[in-house]
């Protein structure tokens, strides 16, 4: 009988370590699984950002555009010659 109580007393401290590791293991998962997600949080905050300058740039390009457009224009009619009166 003592035998066999060695034997279970044996199981349950290994057992019981095995318990102990799945639950650190657990623990770690769960630190990482939260590590992913905030990284993935900021991921998508850095696109939108990313995002929101390419739309900024295209709109700073396009008021460029138009900028230039308008100096031209009126440029353009200062060096356009009116119509001469040789009379």
């Amino acid at each position: 009988m003592t035998r066999l109580y060695q034997h279970m007393q044996a199981d349950r401290d290994r057992l019981s370590n095995e318990v102990a590791a799945l639950r650190t293991l657990a623990m770690q998962l769960r630190i990482r699984n939260d590590a992913v997600s905030e990284a993935e949080s900021h991921q998508a905050q850095a696109a939108r950002l990313w995002l929101e300058a390419a739309q900024a740039q295209a709109r700073a390009a396009d008021a460029l555009r138009r900028g230039i457009t308008a100096q031209d224009d009126a440029l353009g009619q200062f060096l356009v010659p009116g119509p001469l009166n040789d009379e």
